[in-house]
């Protein structure tokens, strides 16, 4: 979970120097809320697992869900910790990011594993964020995958953007993770820094398909809409 804070702005601003903003709104936000709230929305039923600092930034983005009747009663609230918080700003052709990981790095498997009885009846399981939540980069959230598994659960994973530059995990977990995976959300970059990290410099997209025969990768390609490859 992700407190977004959007600035519109013409230009990056400079040290000591005062940039205006076109507007400035404060949004929920993180892939994995984006999707479930998506959802949600849609009328299917959705079990959520997240985290939130005990800060106002936290308790605003939660009382704020809560009134659109999205379920928060799976999200942690660590005390003590600002809420993870991510300051866009957005120009007319690009944007920058400035981010703070506070309770994304705080969850972990053990926090999923204290709510697991929440997933009885669920019949898929979608990791957002995967990057972002390095306390789940371990043998025992393998094991809560492969759990789902054998309950007929499907999975799918979103990436997003490794800001460690390594593209593999914790002591590349992601490689105990594909396997259980039907399908890998990622954006073009993202597929290509994937490929080369898992199976090789100068080597397609499509090569991760062959190094994971079950997956199924979902690339998005913004206005372009997506490449679906198998």
């Amino acid at each position: 979970v992700f407190v977004d804070v959007v600035a519109l702005v013409q230009a990056l601003p400079a040290w000591d120097s005062d940039t205006a903003a076109e507007s400035i709104k404060v949004l929920p936000g993180g892939s994995a809320l984006n999707q479930a709230r998506h959802l949600h929305g849609l009328g299917l039923g959705v079990t959520f697992f997240g985290s939130l600092g005990d800060d106002s930034l936290g308790d605003m983005l939660s009382r704020h869900v809560r009134e659109q009747g999205f379920p928060m009663e799976n999200v942690k609230v660590f005390p003590g910790l600002p809420s993870s918080v991510c300051l866009v700003l957005s120009g007319r052709a690009d944007r920058a990011f400035v981010s703070c990981y506070a309770t994304t790095d705080a969850l972990v498997t053990r926090d999923l594993e204290e709510r697991e009885a929440a997933l009885e009846g669920c019949c898929h399981f979608h990791v957002g964020g995967y990057f972002n939540m390095k306390g789940l980069m371990n043998s025992e959230f393998t094991a809560l995958l492969r759990r789902c598994k054998a309950k007929g659960m499907t999975i799918s994973l979103n990436t997003q953007w490794d800001a460690d530059g390594v593209w593999l995990g914790k002591g590349g977990h992601l490689r105990e993770v594909l396997p259980l995976v039907d399908v890998l959300f990622v954006n073009e970059v993202e597929a290509q820094k994937l490929a080369a990290a898992l199976r090789g410099a100068d080597v397609a997209p499509l090569s991760l398909c062959e190094a994971f025969p079950e997956l199924t990768v979902v690339m998005t390609k913004g206005k372009a809409g997506c490449d679906i490859l198998r």
